[in-house]
């Protein structure tokens, strides 16, 4: 597996071009779909370039995220932004909105396009749909566990697969359809955790156990998955421990261990 880093600043695009294999970033001006991303978007487009010029300085690809679904009206300042930064060498778009996947396919400068996890993307129909616009990959939805997932994977060997490495949690909904991130017009990424309420009853839907998801990484691993994806949030020193585990994590995937014991040697982890 590759490893794909998120980064928020040129400190980080130094650190991470020199040991992940991809970077990706975001920009205000595209909204991405977890909308409290907001602090992290790299503002200045001198910034952008910057990034850009330091990923390729060490030999490294550097994605946009334009993972959300846009409004009709929006299309033509998307497009002009995404272009924008395009002129300035980015390699790709993560992307699900089929208007720009139509656009970027067709008509706009040739770019790398990159199913976002946030399409939805749960079964071999669906991933035959976006396959028709040129994408080289899909990022495999959070909730979608390895077992269902060979099946998908089985009926379209021609495209590259990543999965997102989140140590600390487990999303309660599924991503890509989620309307918690902004509810009563309040962005927070604790607003996902309000409960439910069936038939007078309150509940909540319940997440794999650490163990689980180490399991579901040796799997996917196992499935010959083609990336692992580290999350744009969290501090610099965190975000350096994150991709300190994830090496780690690989390098006993390299060598031959079983599932038991290599959920065992990475417990402390997740």
């Amino acid at each position: 597996m590759k490893i794909v880093a998120g980064i928020i600043n040129a400190a980080e695009a130094e650190y991470f071009s020199a040991r992940a294999d991809e970077l990706y970033f975001g920009v205000p001006q595209i909204e991405n779909h977890r909308k409290w991303y907001d602090w992290q978007h790299i503002r200045n487009i001198r910034d952008v370039e910057k990034i850009i010029k330091i990923a390729h300085k060490n030999g490294k690809k550097i994605y946009l995220a334009a993972n959300e679904m846009y409004r009709p009206e929006s299309y033509g300042r998307l497009v002009k932004s995404v272009k924008q930064i395009a002129g300035l060498g980015v390699d790709g778009l993560i992307v699900r909105d089929v208007f720009l996947l139509d656009y970027f396919n067709k008509e706009g400068p040739p770019l790398d396009l990159v199913l976002s996890s946030t399409a939805v993307c749960f079964n071999s129909k669906s991933l035959d749909f976006f396959a028709q616009f040129n994408v080289s990959r899909a990022v495999i939805p959070q909730h979608l566990p390895p077992e269902e997932c060979k099946h998908v994977l089985a009926g379209n060997r021609r495209l590259k697969y990543e999965i997102f490495y989140f140590p600390d949690c487990f999303c309660p909904n599924i991503d890509g359809i989620c309307p918690y991130h902004d509810i009563n017009k309040v962005k927070n990424p604790r607003n996902c955790n309000f409960s439910f309420k069936i038939n007078g009853k309150t509940c909540r839907m319940e997440k794999p156990s650490g163990s689980a998801r180490r399991g579901m990484i040796y799997d996917f691993y196992k499935l010959k998955v083609d990336y692992i994806k580290m999350a744009r949030d969290g501090g610099f020193k965190e975000k350096k421990a994150v991709f300190g585990n994830i090496k780690r994590m690989l390098e006993l995937l390299e060598g031959d261990i079983s599932r038991g014991e290599f959920v065992l040697k990475t417990g402390d982890i997740m």
